[in-house]
């Protein structure tokens, strides 16, 4: 039982913690102005065009390509998309130009997708699975701490 609350807790707060920093960056992401021309920082969203130097598969077949952006004096990233844009990923030829939004140093979006890299795909379950796990944890705390005193009184009595 005391596993089971162990559990139950580790559970519990992970998902919280998990939730909380996915609201976190989703809020800071929808909240972050459009950078200036030629400027990236954290606290904004670049948005420009990325000429795209190459285009590759990892290991798990997620798609991905690497853009550099003359605006920014050739900075380089690598965007990662899911597989359901192949047709799109196809479509994109070495030294084409596509619009993109970079946020923090990563790609967001290019070419009107959305990366997994963009916050407003983070997972965001809400409170419901905190309360899910949490209540029937605290429960069987209230439990195992009520059977404890009960225990206890009884073998103070008996001895």
């Amino acid at each position: 039982m005391g596993v089971g609350i162990l559990m139950g807790a580790a559970v519990t707060a992970t998902i919280g913690y998990i939730d909380i920093q996915s609201s976190n960056e989703t809020s800071t992401y929808d909240r972050a102005p459009v950078c200036p021309p030629d400027t990236v920082t954290a606290a904004c969203r670049f948005e420009g065009q990325g000429h795209v130097v190459r285009k590759w598969t990892n290991s798990n077949g997620d798609l991905a390509v690497d853009l550099v952006f003359d605006q920014l004096n050739g900075k380089a990233v690598t965007a990662f998309m899911d597989k359901t844009y192949m047709l799109q990923w196809q479509g994109w030829q070495q030294g084409s130009s596509l619009n993109v939004e970079l946020w923090k140093g990563t790609v967001t979006v290019i070419d009107g997708i959305r990366t997994g890299a963009d916050p407003d795909l983070f997972p965001n379950a809400g409170i419901l699975p905190v309360i899910f796990f949490g209540v029937p944890t605290l429960i069987l705390v209230a439990g195992l701490v009520w059977m404890l005193r009960v225990n206890s009184n009884a073998a103070r009595r008996s001895a």
